[in-house]
């Protein structure tokens, strides 16, 4: 289903018209045409945008801390919540080890993400992929305790130049 559908569109103005004519009418009744006007306007603009800035602060909780966790020397971090762009990484840098993207800290360290588990994991030089981090809902990133788990074999390294954005080649 997608999220910009004409119909959906329509749906939200129906409910935030309803939301507003119910702050709208009472006060309506108590303070006149002003009262209604204004009380429409905070029912309409003012009860979703406060709902919007509790969801926001409630998943910028959730996220606690920074996006990616601090290299095994601690130097490097990754940035901050709420950054404006997931290309943001901090004193991470985007580069491909084979057909897989992964970050180098400036430390030179290689690591791979993986988003679903919420892991942030090292490369060794060997091609062994080895838990380090992994991140918890509102309390931040901890020792990944899981066991070693070495990848398929070595992976080699290529360069930035030889990818494209999401990783085809580039003839």
């Amino acid at each position: 289903m997608a999220l910009h559908h004409p119909a959906l569109e329509w749906i939200w103005i129906v409910i935030l018209g309803l939301i507003g004519l119910s702050v709208g009418l009472p006060a309506w009744q108590r303070l006149g045409v002003v009262g209604g006007v204004l009380g429409f306007i905070v029912g309409a603009v003012g009860l979703p945008a406060v709902l919007l800035l509790v969801i926001v602060g409630i998943e910028c909780a959730r996220r606690a801390g920074p996006r990616l966790p601090a290299c095994h020397s601690g130097t490097c971090k990754g940035r901050l919540w709420p950054s404006l762009t997931d290309r943001d990484l901090g004193d991470y840098e985007r580069t491909w080890v084979g057909d897989e993207s992964a970050l180098r800290c400036r430390c030179g360290r290689l690591y791979v993400t993986r988003q679903a588990e919420r892991r942030f994991m090292e490369l060794t030089p060997d091609g062994c992929v080895l838990p380090y981090r992994v991140h918890r809902d509102y309390r931040g990133w901890f020792p990944d305790d899981t066991e070693t788990r070495p990848d398929e074999g070595p992976i080699e390294e290529t360069t930035q130049a030889g990818k494209g954005e999401g990783g085809e080649h580039i003839e």
